[in-house]
């Protein structure tokens, strides 16, 4: 076989006998290859109408055919140099070359790489007019494979294979027009052709449009094939746009939306649609506007002067279908968040007499409606600090209120919190709550900015009383503007008193020794700390002990019940220990406010609970307590104590400095401050450091003459002393504890009777020499 040549007949004898050999003997596969390999033929040419010789016969290798063509396939059609001929086809059989034995020989021609062969023929890329009826069988068989293709990829990639770009497909010519396409051919590429059937009326004498041939769709193609080729089914969107004026619809755009809605329109052409200036605009002639640009007419968008309205015939309604295509094309319905916020901000800006505060305020509810629930533009909202808001706020000053514009970040939508200064929704507008909640502004400020705004009240109220003290104001002017203080801290404690369950301990820790709470004083008005001040009581209550005014009210300054102020630390009556404080820090204060009735009151108070637990240096030392020095007593009258009251002076002292009187008599001796005559007192005055008379007053005696033991007169006094033993022994009769042995100096007392006895009492830099009836040594 390797040196013979076969002839087309040898050729096709030897192919019918191999299967049947094949089946008999069952060679190898490599044997079967080798054999193919080494067969070759003379190919006839039946060009000059006969056979021609083995000399002029071409020389083939059966090894460069891989496929012959299925029996679906027109025998007309051209075939690759891999393929069969037709002509041997019918010789050999197909059902022969199909055998199994054949199988690594031969295989059935794929149609993608027949269609790839096509692709570059001439028929499909010269466009010659000779090959007409090749060109539209051709196409007729490509089509038929597009429409059985199932999915979209498979269809996209057999679109790939075909001549997109080369004049492969026929069309008609239905007028005389000498722009023909540059083949000068009667076919074109298929992306300058319209389908057959397309309305282009609407167009007509504007240019000549070339259609593909209507013998293709009599033929079977189909227009999905056409269409899938390139082939258009409505016209160029560029050739739109260059005639919108010749066409009439730059003034009404309805017939032009009405063919585009029918269109097929490529992707392409939407975004050429969506980005291009051709629409009219409503009331402006001068003009076009892409979609994005204008929007459907709406009466609440009447307030917005950016806002341009589609131009569309008044006597015509607008159907859905061209709605919901003008939609898509991005006509809007809503002005975009942004372009409604440059608005605001431009117009907020103006000068109050330039503003049409009319128009921000119809502007404002528009944006407030669509930052609800279900609204256009709800969490795209991103400008808080952009000054839109019309605010109030009030002067500190001067009490007015003024107006301004503020951002979302910086006001609050809570009025009373004005009565700060804070800037708050003006209430002019519908519902300022609404507004603040979806706008996210603050409905008060936090509790931080509520103390450092409360500071700076105190600071800019004392400022004030100081300039007005520097210019010599007066009093009437100053008593004004005390008032006016006054009132506005009231207003701002009633507010923080609305805000109490905000607070946190930890918030009011820098107020704690920091003077916030202003009242009268005989000063003018001065700032108080929360543990100077005191709430007012109630009627109802009444005073301490039903005696009149309230301690608390003689010695600190009352405010009203405020919850903040009770927050912050007001209590309503001080302690017992805040009293003694008082007392020792400022003594004079207190008993001048006081009075020594009350004051005398207040330390019974603290002898019969004393608010401390050990007794200090400071105690001892601080001159606190009531002294009483008699002056001009008279002592046949020792018993009237109303006349010596009336003429006692008391003086505040220290423990030391005051005296306990358990000897009337000494006390008489020298002037002397004494301890108010009550057990309880007396007892706190000595706990604290006072002494008793009697210790501070020295004793001598001096025994004049002769004395005598056993007389009368000494044995009735001893006779008296024992008959009173049991009396003087009982510790009920004074409040000084009796001496330890007592008992043995009453049984071994010895009484003398002398002539004369001279008692000599010293006191610090004074003494006093006196006849007396006794003494003991």
């Amino acid at each position: 076989m390797k040196e013979n040549i076969l002839s087309e007949e040898m050729l096709v004898r030897l192919l019918k006998w191999y299967p049947k050999y094949a089946r008999l003997n069952n060679p190898r596969r490599d044997k079967s290859l080798r054999l193919k390999e080494v067969i070759r033929y003379h190919k006839e040419n039946y060009s000059k109408g006969g056979q021609s010789s083995d000399a002029e016969a071409e020389v083939h290798q059966l090894d460069s055919i891989f496929y012959f063509a299925p029996q679906r396939m027109s025998k007309k059609l051209p075939l690759p140099e891999t393929v069969f001929p037709q002509s041997l086809v019918g010789s050999i059989g197909l059902r022969t070359l199909e055998d199994r034995h054949f199988t690594d020989w031969f295989q059935p021609l794929p149609f993608d790489i027949w269609t790839g062969f096509i692709s570059e023929h001439t028929c499909m890329r010269n466009g010659n007019e000779k090959d007409d009826a090749m060109r539209i069988l051709v196409l007729v068989t490509l089509s038929k494979h597009f429409d059985s293709l199932e999915s979209a990829t498979a269809k996209s990639r057999f679109v790939e294979l075909l001549p997109l770009t080369s004049p492969c497909l026929p069309f008609d010519i239905t007028t005389s027009d000498v722009n023909l396409p540059a083949s000068n051919t009667k076919t074109a590429v298929p992306n300058e052709l319209y389908l057959p059937d397309t309305d282009l009326s609407a167009f007509s004498g504007l240019q000549t449009f070339y259609k593909a041939s209507k013998r293709l769709k009599k033929e079977g193609v189909s227009d999905a094939f056409l269409l899938a080729m390139g082939v258009r089914k409505t016209i160029k969107i560029e050739f739109l746009f260059l005639h919108l004026d010749t066409l009439n619809w730059n003034e009404n755009p309805k017939p032009l939306i009405k063919y585009l809605i029918d269109a097929d329109l490529s992707q392409q052409d939407l975004l050429k649609l969506r980005s291009t200036r051709y629409l009219p605009a409503a009331n402006d002639e001068t003009s076009v506007y892409a979609p994005s640009q204008l929007y459907f007419k709406d009466k609440d968008l009447n307030i917005f002067p950016f806002v341009k309205f589609l131009q569309w015939p008044s006597n015509e309604g607008m159907s859905t279908a061209a709605r919901n295509f003008l939609l898509k094309l991005g006509v809007r319905t809503e002005p975009p968040l942004s372009d409604i916020m440059g608005y605001l901000g431009k117009e907020s800006a103006k000068s109050v007499d330039a503003r049409d505060d009319g128009a921000l305020t119809a502007a404002l509810q528009y944006l407030t409606q669509r930052l609800g629930p279900k609204g256009t533009y709800v969490n795209q909202f991103r400008h808080a600090k952009v000054d839109f808001l019309p605010c109030i706020r009030q002067n500190l000053e001067t009490g007015e209120v003024v107006k301004d514009i503020k951002s979302p970040s910086t006001c609050y939508f809570n009025p009373t919190a004005m009565v700060m200064g804070f800037n708050v929704l003006d209430p002019m507008l519908s519902d300022t709550e609404q507004i603040g909640v979806r706008m996210n502004i603050n409905r008060d400020p936090s509790c931080q900015v509520l103390l450092r705004r409360l500071l700076q009240l105190v600071d800019i109220s004392t400022a004030r009383l100081d300039q007005l003290e520097r210019q010599g104001t007066g009093i009437e002017a100053k008593e004004k503007n005390i008032e006016k203080i006054l009132t506005l801290f009231e207003g701002v404690f009633l507010y923080l008193s609305s805000r109490t369950s905000d607070f946190q301990k930890r918030h009011l820790s820098e107020l704690a020794k920091k003077p916030f709470i202003p009242c009268k004083c005989r000063s003018g008005l001065q700032f108080y700390t929360a543990d100077q001040v005191f709430f007012l009581k109630r009627q109802s209550e009444g005073a301490v002990n039903g005696d009149g005014d309230s301690i608390a009210e003689l010695l600190f300054q009352q405010v009203e019940y405020n919850a903040f102020l009770s927050f912050a630390g007001v209590k309503t009556e001080p302690s017992l220990e805040e009293l003694f404080a008082l007392m020792m820090e400022k003594p004079d204060e207190v008993l001048d406010s006081l009075g020594e009735p009350k004051y005398k009151m207040l330390l019974r108070r603290i002898a019969a609970n004393p608010p401390f637990k050990r007794i200090t240096a400071d105690i001892r030392s601080s001159p606190f307590l009531l002294g009483y020095l008699i002056i001009d007593e008279d002592e046949s009258e020792e018993g009237d104590e109303k006349k010596a009251r009336s003429k006692a002076q008391y003086l505040l002292a220290k423990a030391d400095d005051i005296h306990i009187v358990d000897n009337a008599f000494l006390r008489r001796q020298f002037p002397m401050l004494i301890s108010p005559m009550e057990q309880t007192l007396e007892e706190f005055y000595r706990r604290i450091g006072s002494k008793y008379v009697s210790e501070v007053v020295k004793k001598d005696f001096e025994v004049m003459g002769n004395t005598h033991r056993g007389t009368p007169l000494a044995n009735s006094c001893a006779d008296r002393i024992k008959e009173r033993r049991p009396l003087l022994l009982s510790p009920s009769i004074t409040s000084r504890p009796l001496v330890s042995n007592a008992s043995s100096i009453l049984d071994n007392l010895e009484i003398f009777q002398a002539d004369s006895i001279r008692a000599i009492y010293s006191f610090e830099r004074s003494s006093k020499m006196i006849n007396v009836t006794c003494c003991s040594k």
